[in-house]
């Protein structure tokens, strides 16, 4: 069996014109449409609308349901504090909005400081769960905004080590780009620590600058390279580097470099050099830790 056209609300009829059966049957259909609205939430031609009024785009005053076709309109009037709805007054209007008459008593909501409605004038309405739940959300956001806009020790996850349980921060991943207890140096113990390595192929008789920044160093010579150190750490820290060169008698080294008694020793061939600053590079003092010949 084929279903029916849908039947809408008519709020035409019934009317005293009609006879009993038509009445009868006028009214069958707006009670069906009337339980389908119930279901579907959707009225034929009514249309929702909001106004900021005195309120703002987050907590407008007005929620309008608009009928342009007969011209009645409901008007929900509404009280906000801190994102809870804690007053809503309910109007009607059948002449667009010109006049209203009063639907129901103002209702209030009672809010707990986790945004619990702990008494409404509601009473049993599905619409206290609404109520409730849109304050909920609106905390939930509110904290969210302040939380991404907060700094110091008073945000989760933004304040120091010294806010943290100290046997119970694990740095498991990332990089530490700060020193690590300015304000006094203390002593660490490291299972393992392990350091870059730079890697440089200059050209024939090219300058090459050997960054510090790295633990160490590869240098492929071609000709005699001329050497210069980049980003050496600051005066008052001990840094050192290992400079791992393929010849040792092309490579030259900056005047800063120290080789102590007997100068720069003469290997021609693969060298691991020991480069140690103790006053940022002022003085480099320079030693092999292994020679290939």
């Amino acid at each position: 069996m084929a279903t029916p056209a849908y039947t809408h609300f008519d709020s035409a009829n019934p009317v005293g014109t009609q006879n009993g059966p038509a009445a009868i049957i006028s009214m069958l259909n707006n009670l069906i449409a009337e339980r389908n609205q119930f279901f579907t939430g959707k009225v034929k031609d009514f249309v929702f609308e909001r106004a900021n009024g005195a309120g703002t785009a987050d907590d407008p005053q007005f929620f309008f349901w608009k009928n342009a076709t007969t011209s009645i309109w409901f008007r929900a009037t509404n009280t906000w504090v801190s994102g809870k709805l804690t007053t809503q007054t309910w109007d009607w209007s059948n002449d667009a909005g010109a006049t209203y008459a009063s639907v129901f008593a103002a209702d209030a909501n009672t809010f707990d400081a986790a945004y619990n409605i702990t008494a409404s004038t509601l009473g049993s309405s599905f619409g206290i769960l609404v109520i409730e739940a849109i304050a909920k959300v609106r905390k939930v956001i509110a904290d969210l905004v302040a939380h991404l806009a907060g700094s110091g020790t008073g945000v989760h996850g933004l304040g120091s080590m010294s806010t943290q349980n100290a046997n119970a921060v694990a740095i498991t991943g990332g990089a530490v780009n700060a020193t690590v207890g300015v304000t006094t140096r203390n002593l660490a113990e490291f299972t393992r620590t392990t350091e870059g390595r730079n890697t440089y192929a200059p050209t024939a008789a090219a300058a090459q600058a050997i960054d510090w920044a790295l633990g160490s160093s590869l240098l492929t010579t071609n000709g005699v390279n001329v050497l210069s150190f980049a980003n050496v750490p600051a005066t008052g820290m001990i840094a050192s580097h290992i400079l791992d060169t393929s010849n040792h008698n092309n490579t030259t080294y900056p005047a800063a470099v120290d080789w102590g008694l007997g100068g720069k020793p003469g290997i021609a061939g693969r060298a691991l050099v020991s480069l140690v600053t103790l006053d940022g590079g002022a003085k480099v003092f320079g030693g092999i830790i292994w020679r290939a010949v």
